[in-house]
């Protein structure tokens, strides 16, 4: 029991810092936050940030990867009621397509995190 509890603390205190980032990146753009900035943001000590990400850049990461998680539950419940293979495959890309299209936080948030190289949704 205490394990879970200790599990669900570190979910919560990594997804605090997680969005707290991602809220960061959207007001300020990348350049203009610290670290410090997140964990204050996000109500944790500075030294608590290291205990889940290395940089800055590894929690813009988590934030794509959060993005990329939502994404996949979405569509995967759009898929389930699909038997047809051919339409699930057809489903899933104009999904994806129309997300890295017209998805606008995920856009935003991949223009203002600097992060380095191509971003995609899968």
């Amino acid at each position: 029991m205490q394990a879970n509890g200790y599990h669900s603390k570190r979910l919560r205190t990594r997804n605090a810092l997680v969005h707290a980032a991602r809220d960061l990146v959207y007001e300020l753009g990348h350049e203009k936050i610290s670290i410090q900035d997140i964990t204050v943001r996000a109500n944790v000590g500075t030294g608590t940030f290291y205990n889940y990400f290395q940089t800055k850049q590894e929690v813009f990461t988590a934030v794509l990867d959060d993005f990329r998680e939502a994404f996949a539950l979405e569509i995967a419940e759009v898929r389930s009621n699909l038997k047809d293979p051919a339409m699930i495959i057809a489903v899933t890309l104009k999904y994806y397509f129309r997300q890295a299209q017209d998805n606008e936080q995920w856009n935003t948030f991949v223009t203002f995190s600097g992060l380095p190289g191509k971003h995609v949704l899968l």
